[in-house]
């Protein structure tokens, strides 16, 4: 099987990138298979086909309305035409590469996460969010360019079909929200911000939803503060804000049945590092 062992990401404008691949060496003949370049926000689902080549080497990706802050992961799937046979690369983010130092940061903070004598994290569930992708064909209105429903669960009121992609078990940090009661003009509302260290994957973004097993909540990602050396990003530290149980999110869990069992389940894999 034909297969592509890196790919590279490089901007050339605003709305435009760069990507490159290399394939593996290989006594095959190209001419039995099709290839295609597939595009996604999250590095294990998601990913829809931009470009089908069989020689070419590079590809100019444009998307003009492209929000900043979002994460691009790229892959190349491989067929076989005579006898079907498909493979998908591994997939590649839009990202520097890093050094020795910042691969070792990236170490400790797991340990620091996930060390069952000494770490400070817990499993969560991370739900990224859909920026691109076919509209919601239940709730978009596309005259005005929005959703018509906060209820729609089709797309959970983000415009694109299915909302967010499959969630990713992560570890994280979790610093107590502080006990206090604030009284604005429309009476008392206590206090849903809260506060996560994740170490440098899964890249979080706005809008993001993180559910937290030990008290069966969602908070959607309201600000990402990360540390870089040279660029490369070494960890995050995320604000976001509870949402209420009426929220048309929670139903994301009759869609991942086993999530709680996978989150509890990864609680005692841990092992001493």
């Amino acid at each position: 099987m034909i297969t592509v062992i890196n790919i590279q990401i490089v901007p050339q404008s605003i709305d435009s990138l760069k990507v490159s691949w290399v394939f593996k060496q290989t006594p095959e003949d190209f001419r039995d298979y099709t290839f295609t370049l597939e595009r996604s926000e999250d590095p294990e689902t998601g990913f829809l086909p931009i470009f089908s080549f069989n020689h070419a080497m590079d590809f100019i990706d444009t998307f003009p309305n492209r929000k900043i802050w979002r994460n691009l992961y790229y892959r190349v799937t491989s067929k076989n035409v005579k006898t079907g046979e498909t493979f998908s690369s591994q997939s590649f983010p839009l990202s520097v590469e890093p050094d020795l130092e910042a691969l070792e940061i990236v170490r400790r903070n797991d340990i620091l996460l996930k060390n069952r004598r000494h770490g400070t994290g817990s499993p969560v569930a991370v739900f990224r969010i859909k920026t691109i992708g076919p509209k919601c064909n239940v709730c978009w209105d596309f005259n005005k360019q929005k959703v018509r429903s906060s209820t729609c669960d089709v797309c959970y009121k983000t415009g694109i079909e299915g909302g967010y992609y499959e969630p990713i078990i992560a570890w994280a940090n979790l610093n107590p929200p502080q006990k206090m009661i604030q009284l604005p003009q429309w009476g008392e509302m206590e206090n849903n911000e809260q506060r996560f260290f994740f170490n440098n994957e899964p890249a979080l973004n706005p809008k993001d939803l993180i559910f937290v097993p030990s008290s069966a909540i969602f908070y959607q990602v309201e600000r990402v503060e990360t540390s870089t050396r040279r660029e490369y990003v070494l960890h995050q530290i995320v604000s976001a804000s509870g949402l209420e149980r009426t929220s048309i999110v929670y139903n994301l869990l009759k869609e991942c049945p086993d999530l709680t069992k996978q989150l509890s389940e990864a609680r005692k894999r841990i092992k001493v590092k």
